[in-house]
């Protein structure tokens, strides 16, 4: 199928700015400045330092419109810093915002601001991270990488329903130390469905094949609306208990979903542009899923064909029971044994090129060959 490459683009972009803080409260604060987002960081030729506040934060001056603002530490202005880190430790252990809550003795209010602090943070730490595994020694850390998609379900609720919509989570894992290098959700909190739905019938995009579609990232309003009806046919709030639903505490109502697709060729651009300064020869591993599997093939052709990057397919069948799953890879080790002519100590002590042979196996074709 024919895909659109411009829905592409956009979605590569927009998870390429995610990786990017915009520098807020490192910047000049003048929404008319020029230097307005360009932070201290970027930019240092932009301003002078000039001094520092009594509590010993960094204050700069912006050499543009002569405006003064202070970098001090992210959590400056947080009365009660003690509480991130124990918000941020109950949220990875999943206890519910309402348990949170109460737990921490924070109000509904201030937990939803710690929470935008701590994403803020972890964009900070992405965005350097990212730029660190550009630069990576893969020859030495392992060049194998596993992608993988998850189906995540989330509270989306409106003034009479309340469902669980299932978006999609992305993630490649360095298959050699499990380290997740990249993950992203099926949404866009920046996403307008009813504008994508306005401009598509003004600009008639709906008598167009989706791929020359102007707005072809984002649902539309019209298919979101009729996947909530399709899953909510059933499910009404009781009128008794409706007037305690706070919808002020629930997720927000704004946003899109990406098509997935399109997120599946976007994810493929941010791993090759991950690996793309090094020269060796990659292994990328992923889910029998036949469109993650066209969209890797797609975006990195090129790589395929030079020799410098082998993608193997692998299907499993994931419900089976623990026994049979053991049983199934200690036959798989004494197969590659066989084929090796190895010891199971020498297995467990062969350097990398291992991951050769067994995308060898996998993919049944001698490497440098295409396949369909």
């Amino acid at each position: 199928m024919v895909k659109n490459n411009r829905a592409i683009v956009e979605e590569y972009t927009r998870l390429r700015r995610l990786q990017r803080p915009d520098g807020t409260g490192k910047s000049c604060r003048k929404a008319e400045c020029p230097s307005r987002w360009k932070s201290v960081d970027d930019r240092p030729e932009l301003y002078r330092k000039v001094g520092r506040t009594s509590a010993g934060h960094q204050r700069h001056l912006c050499k543009h419109c002569g405006s003064t603002f202070t970098v001090g530490h992210p959590a400056w202005n947080h009365r009660r810093q003690s509480k991130n880190g124990h918000v941020l430790k109950l949220l990875v252990h999943g206890n519910s915002l309402s348990k949170i809550s109460e737990i921490a003795d924070l109000a509904p209010r201030d937990v939803y601001r710690k929470l935008d602090f701590i994403y803020e943070r972890v964009r900070e730490f992405t965005a350097r991270r990212e730029g660190d595994l550009r630069s990576a020694d893969w020859e030495r850390y392992g060049r194998r990488f596993a992608t993988d998609s998850q189906t995540l379900t989330l509270n989306w609720p409106n003034r009479k329903k309340r469902a669980s919509v299932a978006f999609q989570h992305l993630c490649t894992a360095h298959a050699n130390s499990g380290y997740i290098v990249l993950g992203h959700l099926q949404f866009d909190s920046a996403g307008d469905m009813e504008r994508v739905e306005i401009d598509m019938a003004l600009n008639g995009d709906i008598k167009k094949a989706r791929c020359m579609w102007r707005h072809g990232r984002l649902w539309t309003a019209a298919e979101f609306k009729k996947y909530l009806d399709d899953i909510t046919a059933k499910v009404v709030l009781d009128p008794e208990i409706a007037a305690d639903v706070d919808l002020g505490l629930q997720l927000p109502h704004e946003g899109g979903l990406v098509r997935q697709d399109i997120q599946q060729y976007a994810h493929a651009l941010m791993l090759r542009r991950m690996v793309s300064q090094s020269d060796c020869r990659f292994y990328f591993v992923q889910d029998g899923d036949a469109g993650l599997s066209k969209a890797f093939l797609a975006v990195v052709a090129p790589e395929v064909h030079a020799g410098r990057v082998d993608i193997a397919t692998v299907a499993f069948d994931k419900y089976q029971v623990n026994d049979v799953r053991e049983a199934l890879w200690a036959q798989g080790r004494r197969d590659l044994r066989n084929d090796l002519g190895l010891s199971a100590h020498q297995l467990d002590s062969l350097p990398e090129e291992i991951d050769r042979e067994i995308v060898k196996r996998l993919a049944g074709h001698r490497l440098g060959t295409a396949f369909a």
